[in-house]
């Protein structure tokens, strides 16, 4: 290994560079360098917090010059102090409902509509106490009656005839509130071929909802061979569609309502128009006076003369 003598010439330079740069530049006391750490952190603390505590300031003032322009409009005008800022609405989550029968319940036909359909049992009971004149031959009975299709569950000559424009119909007929039943009744003698219509009968049901009792009939019929339909219930009124051969005045659109003191139906009277009375100002003229007869004697003897 070969030593090169510009080397040491080199490092003697340096060394001699070192002494004389202490010398020149003698170090701090290490008091002094102590000190001047925490005092540029300080500042350093000092510059950041005003740089935060600035950029709070311009997002608050930004904030309140745009709730100033948009506030009104979004939220409208400011309550005074001498108006009250809260309303109180009161609610109530319960909704009144109605059956069938309860004489709570608002008329089915005419006047207010439930709040909720009135909703029938699809099987009941149907209690015929009165057959009419054309009823004897099916008597009076308690039967099953499937409601959907108005057919009775049980063996009988009675029958309801149904279909659209025929009925049954529902509505309250006897004013207490609760939707009664409105139907046509047909009776098929047993050991025969007959089908013959036996009026139009209403019937409400019994306080527990749970039959239907014939209330009375709203209309008989003339004869064997007459057909009748059912148009509606309103406000109390039965319209039926009636066609009694051989009695014209009783074939037609009539109208019954259920009379409570008398217990049974009764035909709506209608008033007859009543023909204007003249007044004084439109009465005719008097006739000429007729002339007595010393008026006519004077005047025939004052022309003879």
């Amino acid at each position: 290994m070969t030593f090169d003598p510009d080397d040491d010439k080199v490092t003697a330079a340096f060394a001699s560079l070192r002494a004389d740069a202490a010398a020149q530049f003698p170090p701090p006391p290490v008091n002094e360098l102590l000190g001047r750490a925490p005092a540029a952190k300080r500042r350093r603390r000092l510059v950041s917090l005003a740089a935060i505590a600035g950029a709070c300031t311009a997002v608050t003032a930004g904030g309140f010059a745009v709730a100033q322009t948009i506030g009104p409009i979004a939220f409208g005008p400011e309550p005074s102090d001498n108006e009250s800022a809260s309303v109180e609405v009161a609610t109530s989550d319960e909704t009144p409902s109605f059956s069938i029968g309860d004489p709570a319940s608002p008329h089915a036909s005419g006047g207010e509509e439930p709040a909720e359909e009135t909703e029938i049992p699809a099987e009941t009971t149907l209690v015929i106490t009165d057959p009419g004149e054309y009823g004897d031959a099916c008597a009076d009975v308690s039967l099953g009656l499937n409601v959907e299709d108005w057919t009775f569950t049980d063996e009988t000559p009675w029958a309801i005839a149904s279909g659209a424009g025929v009925g049954p119909v529902l509505g309250d007929v006897d004013g207490d509130g609760g939707d009664d039943v409105a139907a046509v009744l047909e009776c098929r003698p047993e050991g025969t071929d007959d089908v013959f219509t036996v009026g139009v009968a209403a019937f409400s049901w019994n306080e527990d909802g749970t039959s239907l009792e014939q209330l009375g009939w709203v209309w008989e019929p003339k004869a064997l061979t007459s057909t009748v339909a059912i148009s509606s219930i309103t406000d109390g009124v039965v319209t039926v569609d009636a066609v009694n051969p051989g009695h014209p005045d009783q074939t037609g659109s009539f109208q019954y309502v259920w009379n409570a003191d008398t217990g049974s139906f009764a035909p709506v009277e209608h008033e007859a128009p009543t023909s204007p009375v003249p007044s004084e100002s439109s009465s005719s003229p008097a006739p000429n006076e007729t002339p007595t007869a010393d008026e006519s004697a004077a005047a025939t003897a004052s022309s003879g003369s």
